[in-house]
């Protein structure tokens, strides 16, 4: 048997509740995979990666060809495969890897365990909009009209909260 790699990521990171996936697009548009690649190999690579977001352990995939073609949404998954799996490693849990996007996912995780540590709670833009809008004192969203006024206040509301806000970039330095 070979000696595969231990997972990039524990077994535990689950990023399903997280609607977006950290992408840091420079990294991406400077990379050989996106520089190299044709349409349809940068398509089903970046469909990959935010598929292997939303799985168990996030940033991973089934090794499995056929499920993976059906994930990457290639036209031609014969002919993408290996430039859509490039960087993907196989571990010793069976399932595929992309350390970059392990590394953003670990990154996701630190954070959802930080805020859930210091107690801060998880609400979606759609859920604080009528609490935000009753404390700035509009009654309706915004229009061309007020929209000036409505990015003033939010900017200043925004300064207020961000040292409680719970995905704020902290500097590790």
């Amino acid at each position: 048997m070979t000696d595969l790699p231990p997972p990039l990521v524990p077994a535990e990171v689950d990023l399903r509740d997280f609607a977006g996936m950290w992408l840091d697009v420079d990294r991406v548009l400077k990379s050989e995979t996106w520089r190299l690649g044709t349409s349809d190999e940068k398509s089903a690579a970046i469909t990959l990666w935010m598929e292997s977001w939303h799985e168990v352990p996030a940033g991973s995939l089934p090794n499995n060809d056929r499920l993976l073609a059906k994930l990457s949404q290639a036209e031609r998954w014969s002919k993408s495969r290996a430039h859509a799996l490039r960087g993907w490693v196989e571990c010793n849990d069976g399932r595929l890897y992309h350390p970059v996007v392990a590394e953003k996912a670990l990154e996701a995780w630190i954070e959802k365990l930080s805020a859930a540590i210091s107690g801060a709670v998880f609400v979606s833009v759609s859920a604080v909009a009528p609490q935000l809008r009753r404390l700035l004192r509009i009654d309706r969203p915004p229009t061309p009209a007020r929209d000036r006024q409505w990015h003033a206040s939010a900017h200043r509301l925004g300064k207020r909260l961000s040292p409680f806000w719970p995905f704020r970039k902290q500097s590790l330095g």
